[in-house]
């Protein structure tokens, strides 16, 4: 009789308690500020309607503030003015014909190159939200240096697949995130990205997957990165999405405007 009273109440116990921790989970779930998260769930959210603070880098109907990526930034400072002029009309066409804005989502066809802001920014934080097809290996260049990785999440990469927003190619500083956070190959992602001085930080659907890791220099590796500089896309050979692409500077703000 004794033992089977202490066995209902220890059963009570483990259910009580089992409740609880469901309970508090799911409250810190519903904590994550909406800010990290994939806009398709908030049934409020309006597409390219920047958050308070922050200001829309595509306006969701055409290309405006942005323009193709003409090659490595260290072998196009040597270039003569008029040869720089022909390369960007080159690749500003190609970003025509490759990149598109449609219904609010710009579009990658797979074919083309790299794009990036006409402005050049210093410490900020970004919003972007993403979306890839299988075999996707894009990413994001804060001030122009590859890169914060997005990866599709079901394809068998080069190396074990450790999830998108590591920063690849850094050869000293941690290369990993920290957590495996996309969500499935074609559903919506959401980074946060903040750089400030030469660390970055970096949210994927609200995990914290880069946490002020240094952005190593790839185009000059004895150097650190400069203070300011443009926000790329990286092609790849895959059909990529994105929207919601927000920028707030942080104090001082450094940002330079195209000439």
């Amino acid at each position: 009789m004794i033992d089977r009273l202490f066995t209902n109440r220890l059963s009570v116990f483990v259910f009580v308690i089992s409740a609880m921790l469901r309970c508090a989970a799911s409250q810190a779930a519903d904590e994550i500020p909406k800010i990290y998260l994939p806009s398709g769930g908030d049934a409020k959210s309006v597409d390219n309607v920047p958050p308070e603070g922050f200001k829309a880098l595509y306006n969701g109907r055409d290309l405006q503030g942005w323009q193709g990526i003409p090659g490595n930034p260290v072998e196009l400072r040597a270039l003569p003015k008029e040869e720089l002029t022909e390369l960007q009309t080159f690749v500003d066409e190609d970003m025509a014909v490759h990149w598109r804005s449609n219904f609010g989502v710009l579009e990658y066809d797979g074919k083309g190159k790299h794009i990036q802001t006409i402005d050049q920014h210093g410490d900020y934080e970004l919003i972007v939200e993403w979306k890839v097809t299988p075999g996707a290996n894009s990413g994001i260049y804060p001030r122009g240096i590859p890169q914060i990785d997005i990866l599709e999440a079901t394809s068998t990469q080069p190396a074990p697949f450790q999830g998108s927003g590591g920063l690849s190619n850094n050869k000293k500083h941690p290369a990993k995130p920290r957590a495996k956070a996309d969500n499935p190959t074609g559903e919506w992602n959401r980074f946060f990205i903040r750089i400030k001085g030469d660390r970055v930080t970096v949210r994927l659907n609200g995990e914290l997957v880069t946490d002020q890791v240094v952005l190593e220099n790839f185009w000059e590796p004895n150097k650190p990165i400069a203070a300011i500089g443009t926000i790329a896309i990286e092609a790849g050979k895959s059909k990529l999405y994105f929207k919601n692409i927000y920028l707030r500077a942080l104090n001082p703000p450094v940002e330079k405007k195209a000439e």
